[in-house]
């Protein structure tokens, strides 16, 4: 199905732009859309051959199929929808079938118990990552940036959402006009929440403290370049003659930079509870 709504998108992509989400060069994302989904498709199939995998190839297989699901909502928009869905559904089943199902039991000492509890913490933490990104797709609420102002009788709303995306809407007595731009610099936000809280997850499942701590501050890293380039961002749609101050700016993010927030201090917590247990018991 990922091959079929990449090969769509780049026989007919620009006659059915607002299917694609708008995209420029619908023929280069149909094609990484479909090289991206052989991809996946090539991890499910080695899923399914390999037995006895090494850790190494168990982290690479899910790679192959997680990393494409949550790629590709960028590049095919609605298209994309069901087949993301499914490969979604199949990186859970991945993680279930390696890990999860193989954690050790209450029976096990107390260094693995807390290991095991830091390892939770951590996932939790870059799932609430993951989950608000996605759910920045469907909810408004769940963006980064909510902002409303009025000029004059006019009122705007700016809008900041997954993965590039700045909606505009404005209320006249004439009508409502809604602009959508897409702006680089919130793409490359939102693609270090997605590396980061993934490879804090990955890296909670194989117990690897260096790797969940990069990924969290990887997070921490985008949070804070939204930070110092919102001004800038929303600068060029600015409607108020008076520059808005940095508290109306805080005051105006939303949910998506909310729980990306506390997700990414739980992986830190974690590989600090980690780091902190570990030196207790070599003690």
């Amino acid at each position: 199905m990922g091959l079929l709504a990449g090969l769509t998108e780049l026989a007919i992509g620009s006659q059915i732009l607002p299917w694609i989400g708008n995209k420029g060069q619908p023929a280069v994302l149909g094609l990484v859309t479909m090289l991206l989904s052989g991809m996946a498709l090539g991890a499910t199939i080695s899923a399914h051959t390999l037995k006895n995998p090494s850790n190494d190839q168990k982290v690479a297989i899910f790679l192959g199929v997680f990393l494409p699901a949550m790629i590709c909502f960028t590049t095919v928009g609605r298209l994309w929808y069901l087949p993301g869905l499914l490969l979604v559904t199949a990186s859970l089943l991945i993680v279930y079938e390696y890990w999860l199902r193989r954690f050790p039991g209450r029976q096990a000492n107390d260094a693995t118990v807390i290991n095991r509890r830091s390892r939770i913490v951590a996932a939790v933490g870059s799932l609430l990552v993951l989950v608000s990104v996605g759910l920045g797709f469907w909810f408004n609420s769940f963006g980064l940036f909510h902002l409303e102002t009025m000029v004059n009788s006019e009122h705007f709303i700016t809008e900041i959402l997954p993965m590039d995306s700045m909606l505009t809407t404005s209320f006249t007595a004439s009508g409502t006009t809604v602009v959508n731009n897409e702006t680089g610099q919130v793409m490359i936000v939102y693609l270090f929440l997605i590396i980061g809280s993934a490879l804090a997850f990955i890296a909670s499942l194989t117990s690897s403290r260096f790797f969940i701590g990069f990924g969290g501050l990887l997070v921490f890293a985008g949070l804070s370049t939204f930070l110092v380039l919102l001004p800038g961002i929303i600068g060029n749609i600015q409607k108020s003659s008076e520059p808005l101050n940095i508290i109306s700016l805080v005051l105006s993010l939303r949910w998506g930079w909310i729980m990306s927030a506390f997700g990414a201090s739980l992986i830190l917590v974690a590989c600090s509870f980690h780091s902190w247990h570990g030196q207790a018991h070599s003690g």
